[in-house]
C-alpha cells in the first residue's frame, strides 16, 4: 500500500472498536464521510447531479441524507482515485487523507 492508505485490521473486538475510532475520528476532522457510495458514484461520473438528488431524498431527514444533498448545494466534489482492486475503504481512506495535506 502507498502512502495515504491505512490498512484497518478488524480481527479482534478491540481492533474494531479502534478502527471505528479512527474513521470516526476521519469524519468529523474532514467533514467527509467515509464509504459514502453515492459521492463515489458521483465523483466516478456513474451518476448524474439528478440521480444523486433522488438517491438523497429518501434520506433527507437524516445526518447521511444532508450529507448528500450538500454535496450538490456546496458543489463540492473530491478526487476519488480509480478503484482497480475494489479498495473502496482504501481508495476513500486515501482521498480523506490527501485532502487533509492539502
Amino acid at each position: 500500500m502507498g502512502r495515504g492508505y491505512a490498512w484497518l485490521d478488524t480481527g479482534t473486538h478491540e481492533s474494531l472498536h479502534h478502527a471505528a475510532n479512527f474513521i470516526q475520528t476521519l469524519q468529523e476532522r474532514q467533514d467527509l464521510k467515509i464509504g459514502c457510495i453515492e459521492e463515489i458514484a458521483y465523483n466516478q461520473g456513474y451518476i448524474d447531479s439528478f440521480q444523486l438528488r433522488q438517491l438523497a431524498k429518501p434520506m433527507a431527514k437524516s445526518c447521511y441524507g444532508r450529507y448528500v444533498m450538500n454535496l450538490l448545494e456546496d458543489e463540492y466534489k473530491i478526487d476519488t482515485p480509480q478503484l482497480n482492486n475494489g479498495s473502496l475503504i482504501g481508495a476513500v481512506i486515501s482521498t480523506v487523507l490527501d485532502q487533509k495535506r492539502v
